[in-house]
């Protein structure tokens, strides 16, 4: 037996469920195994469990032969586990607790005596991993046509909402100070979204504009550096204060600490983030961050407008810089368009009441060619299309179709409401 055969038997339930009780004797239920998702972190994403006083666990599952080996991977000192609310381990050796990188426990449960009898005699095949959603049968039988109707669909519909979401924001704050908040938190990835949003909230984009846009365009650049990394706490010699910069620099910037910096890629740091944002707001102070990042739509083909947007947002950290050292690669720019920007440009257009920038917002987005893959939508892809992945999800349209699919019902176990999974013929 091999830790990859046991995620086989997890993924697969093959084991007695009935009865489970973790190494404490507190009893618990499996309500969901969760996604077997390979690579770094934890092996099982998204699992739910029920404990004895009827609370849910929602969050990750490590799988392991001895429960030692959770201190023999360093796993409490990794913060990519600190989501893990179950360990299922072959045998329990109980020589420390199972602790994450936040302090806090987590059960562990013994699989060995939930399995059959004659599991040791048995050959274990080189395992991978295999589906059991209820969805799977049901889209086999699906054809092409259909599949990618319901791509489309679900694409669409995650467009959508973000549009939704961002007409209120701009409602409420104005249309430039909308980008610039979702662009400074898409620029801080997951690990730092949330500093991202408070400092964009700490320093505005309007106090940003009027401070720097009297400067000669060969200065804007370096002053916004300065202007955002000083209120980040990012920058020791930061001016304070009516003192500061032009007066702008907020009198108490963000505590260094709240900034996630290391165990990043050095390509994620904050301090190159934001010399980023400093580069794309230059071009914009003029002007407005909303119309500078607009202009292109209306006034070439929706993939030429979607290439443009993306080359305004590729940052190199120098002139003629070497691809591997860009501030924000091509990539990322994608993500912030497709994510950010588009639906900013349709929700800015719907409440101005201007319908060639809609439409072209909306076609831009169609057009888009693939996002970069990542761990939701390559099990979406396996669980629904199978063999026809990469031909059928094609386009930023359908990947975020597989998003929306996953977050609206498969991350919450909504099978027959999933237009996928409930849609029996």
């Amino acid at each position: 037996m091999n830790e990859l055969a046991l995620c086989e038997i997890w993924n697969n339930l093959r084991f007695r469920h009935e009865g489970l009780s973790d190494a404490e004797g507190r009893p618990l239920q499996l309500v969901y195994r969760g996604r077997w998702q390979g690579g770094p972190g934890p092996d099982f994403r998204g699992a739910i469990i029920a404990l004895g006083d009827g609370r849910l666990l929602h969050g990750d599952v490590e799988i392991h032969l001895r429960s030692a080996d959770w201190q023999a991977h360093h796993h409490e000192r990794d913060p990519l586990f600190d989501n893990v609310v179950l360990h299922v381990v072959l045998q329990h050796d109980p020589t420390a607790p199972t602790l994450r990188h936040n302090g806090r426990a987590v059960p562990t449960l013994c699989l060995g005596p939930y399995l059959r009898p004659d599991w040791q005699s048995q050959t274990w095949p080189s395992p991978r991993p295999r589906e059991a959603e209820p969805c799977r049968h049901l889209v086999s039988n699906w054809d092409d046509e259909r599949i990618a109707w319901l791509l489309d669909e679900a694409g669409d519909q995650r467009f959508r909402e973000r549009v939704a979401a961002c007409e209120g924001d701009i409602a409420a704050l104005g249309a430039d100070e909308t980008v610039y908040r979702r662009l400074l938190e898409a620029l801080g990835y997951v690990q730092n979204r949330e500093p991202m949003r408070e400092l964009a909230c700490r320093l505005p984009y309007a106090t940003l504009a009027q401070s720097v846009r009297p400067l000669p365009p060969e200065r804007r650049q370096g002053e916004l550096a300065s202007l955002l990394l000083g209120a980040a706490g990012l920058r020791a010699d930061a001016p304070l204060g009516p003192g500061g910069a032009h007066g702008v620099c907020p009198a108490e910037p963000l505590p260094p600490q709240r900034w996630r910096i290391g165990g990043l890629r050095p390509a994620n740091s904050p301090l190159r983030r934001l010399a980023a944002a400093a580069f794309i707001l230059a071009d914009t102070l003029d002007a407005g961050l909303a119309a500078s990042l607009c202009a292109a739509l209306p006034l070439a083909s929706p993939r030429a407008a979607s290439r443009e947007l993306r080359r305004r947002l590729t940052v190199a950290e120098r002139e003629g810089e070497e691809r591997g050292r860009r501030l924000v690669g091509p990539g990322r720019a994608g993500d912030i368009v497709v994510n950010v920007l588009l639906p900013c440009a349709a929700a800015y257009a719907e409440l101005t009441d201007r319908p060639a920038l809609r439409a072209a917002a909306w076609s831009a987005y169609r057009a888009h060619p693939n996002l970069g893959e990542n761990e939701i939508t390559r099990h979406m892809a396996r669980l629904l299309l199978g063999q026809s992945g990469r031909r059928l999800a094609r386009g930023a349209r359908r990947q975020q179709g597989l998003l929306h699919l996953f977050r609206r019902y498969c991350d919450l176990k909504r099978c027959a409401e999933c237009p996928a999974g409930g849609a029996v013929d």
